[in-house]
């Protein structure tokens, strides 16, 4: 979660800095994707680029902006000494201060329990996610005989970036696209900048879309929901000879993840799951969900919230299958504009959600792949919303603030507005350009 207290003339200028920087990507992705065969000279000086920008991003973990990191780490610890943090939250931890070695102690002391997001709560994060934060902390202090934090965080941005470009070289991208991909300012300011550990299952949802045999997807399927539960729904996108098929290796893969994933999950002691919890905290901060509560006079919180949740779900669910019967889009289009939907409707649309989507880019046709990247053009606008502090504005007197903070009481943000009706507009344009295409063939597996 970002801090909500940043001046509104920093943020208004680091919105407009990460919009003219996509522009400035999407200026060298046309010289580059344009080509029918990039040269090894275009794929060595963006590989050179690429190389600097990550340089510079992780730079910046050394005093992270995100809470959501510094969670990571202090899991990490505790899964590298044998704590579950299903069972001890953090602001929990000193009662198993017996089981822990001094640099662990001291490790976890070192981070304010306000630099945390939701302390009281067990985490939210699933059992392969957390084991894999247990083995960089592991291997972190068995390099450096401590826990270190910037280490911990460059080693996860590392692990991410590696299963990602392997998801890439699978699906047959060129490693010009894929150094050029690296570059996007999205990816960049969320992966690399924010150190989210989203990139640990979009490697997994890659490589499950382009394994040949059904195992291999089952098992990668398993792997993208240990990592991050939405990853899971890939199991739906991947090739198979009919809608059945694919309810079948879904239905295989959410109980193969209840079995393996369940026991950990009810460790938590009464009201403060992880999960439960964070799920019963999510602000429907979404455009869609906004207008839908002004049409039909609903609060957060009562029950119609929950029936709008409800009625947004199957909406997605019928646009997935949908997907299914346009056999013009393959399987890596299918799952973008999927995921794309169900993105924009669910209650909290996180920036960093959106790196989901655009990881299927680089398999994508372009005729599909250009309105996609253009939708993501007016992410930081919304953003700017959220980290502009519009209360301190208008409590001192600013006319701006002022009105922002009337039109925030009516219901109305435009900035969120302007951002989901962007990308509601450029989705639709992916979607019918795919399916203007020629008919693509599937194999029948």
């Amino acid at each position: 979660m970002m801090d909500l207290g940043h001046s509104s003339l920093s943020n208004a200028a680091s919105t407009l800095g990460w919009i003219l920087a996509q522009f400035v990507w999407l200026g060298l992705a046309g010289l580059i994707l344009g080509r029918a065969k990039p040269g090894r000279a275009w794929a060595f000086g963006v590989t050179l680029l690429a190389i600097g920008v990550w340089s510079a991003s992780l730079a910046q973990l050394k005093k992270p902006e995100e809470t959501d990191v510094n969670r990571y780490f202090f899991e990490g610890v505790l899964v590298s000494e044998g704590v579950s943090p299903y069972r001890t939250p953090p602001a929990r931890f000193e009662t198993e201060a017996s089981r822990l070695s001094p640099p662990a102690l001291a490790a976890l002391r070192s981070i304010p329990q306000a630099e945390l997001n939701f302390p009281e709560l067990g985490t939210p994060y699933p059992p392969i996610q957390e084991a894999a934060f247990g083995a960089i902390a592991r291997g972190i202090r068995t390099l450096l005989g401590r826990y270190d934090r910037f280490a911990f965080l460059t080693g996860v941005v590392f692990a991410g970036l590696a299963f990602v470009v392997l998801g890439w070289r699978k699906a047959q991208v060129s490693w010009a696209s894929v150094a050029l991909f690296l570059c996007h300012p999205l990816l960049v300011r969320e992966w690399g900048v924010r150190a989210h550990a989203d990139s640990l299952m979009v490697g997994a949802m890659l490589l499950t879309l382009s394994a040949q045999k059904e195992r291999s997807r089952i098992f990668f399927s398993w792997l993208a929901l240990g990592l991050k539960y939405p990853g899971g729904w890939i199991a739906w996108f991947a090739e198979s000879a009919n809608p059945r098929s694919r309810l079948i290796r879904l239905a295989v893969v959410v109980g193969l993840g209840a079995l393996a994933f369940g026991p950990f999950l009810l460790q938590a002691p009464s009201g403060t799951s992880g999960v439960a919890a964070f799920t019963s905290l999510w602000e429907s901060n979404s455009g869609v969900h906004r207008w839908a509560r002004m049409l039909f006079g609903l609060y957060p919180g009562d029950s119609g919230e929950f029936l709008l949740r409800l009625s947004m779900l199957a909406l997605v669910g019928a646009f997935s299958f949908h997907l299914m019967s346009r056999r013009q889009l393959t399987a890596f289009e299918k799952a973008a504009l999927g995921f794309q939907a169900w993105i924009l409707l669910s209650p909290t649309p996180n920036p960093w959600y959106f790196t989901w989507v655009l990881a299927f880019l680089p398999a994508c046709r372009p005729e599909v792949r250009k309105p996609l990247l253009l939708s993501l053009v007016a992410l930081p606008l919304a953003q700017s919303w959220w980290a502009i502090d519009w209360v301190s504005t208008w409590s001192t007197g600013g006319w701006i603030g002022a009105c922002m903070k009337g039109l925030q009481n009516l219901g109305v943000e435009p900035l969120w507005n302007i951002e989901h009706a962007w990308l509601g507009f450029w989705t639709w344009k992916a979607y019918r350009s795919g399916i203007r295409l020629s008919h693509v063939e599937q194999p029948q597996r």
